[in-house]
Order: C-alpha cells, then sequence, then structure tokens
C-alpha cells in the first residue's frame, strides 16, 4: 500500500517537498507494509529519511 503511493507520488514532488507517513510503528498489522514503505524510500537517492517516535510512528522524508 505505502509502497504504491510513494511510486506516485515521488516523481511529482518540488524540492524541499516533505512526506509524512503514519504507523510506521503500530499497529503490528501495518508494520509489514511500514517496513518496506521505510526501505524503498530510503533507498531512493535524492531523499532523506528518518522515524520519529511520535504516536504510532512517523517515517519523515525531505526531498533533495
Amino acid at each position: 500500500r505505502y509502497v504504491a503511493v510513494w511510486e506516485l507520488l515521488h516523481p511529482k514532488l518540488a524540492d524541499a517537498a516533505l512526506v509524512v507517513a503514519d504507523n510506521m510503528l503500530e499497529p503490528p498489522s501495518a508494520r509489514e507494509h511500514a517496513l518496506a514503505y521505510q526501505a524503498c524510500v530510503r533507498a531512493t537517492r535524492d531523499v532523506s529519511s528518518v522515524l520519529a517516535d511520535v504516536g504510532n510512528g512517523l517515517e519523515v522524508s525531505r526531498y533533495r
């Protein structure tokens, strides 16, 4: 789910755009998708990304 959205969104991002993805740590049922998303985003060379332990976990990613 998350990866498919990222693949659609990434080519359309403006410089310095921020993308915030929720539910990176909880619920357990979303964990598989969250890990796949994190791996995909972090492998993208023009993006820096960190996990914030806020709420259910937020992956905050900055384009270029």
